[in-house]
C-alpha cells in the first residue's frame, strides 16, 4: 500500500492508495500451483448461482 489519507468514504473517512505496478495478476487457474490455495474458495461459485 502507498499511503493513506482523508477524504474517503463513510465510516471510516480513510482513502486508501496502491501503487497498481506493484501488483501480480494470477489468473484462478494458476493460484495453487503459485501456492495461493487457501485462496481458491474465494472464487468459488455457488452451484445454483449462474457465474457473474
Amino acid at each position: 500500500m502507498r499511503n493513506i489519507g482523508d477524504g474517503g468514504p463513510p465510516p471510516t473517512g480513510l482513502r486508501y492508495c496502491v501503487n497498481s505496478a506493484a501488483l501480480r495478476f494470477i489468473p484462478v487457474e494458476k493460484l495453487k500451483e503459485e501456492g495461493y490455495r487457501d485462496y481458491l474458495s474465494l472464487f468459488e461459485q455457488p452451484k445454483n448461482e449462474p457465474p457473474k
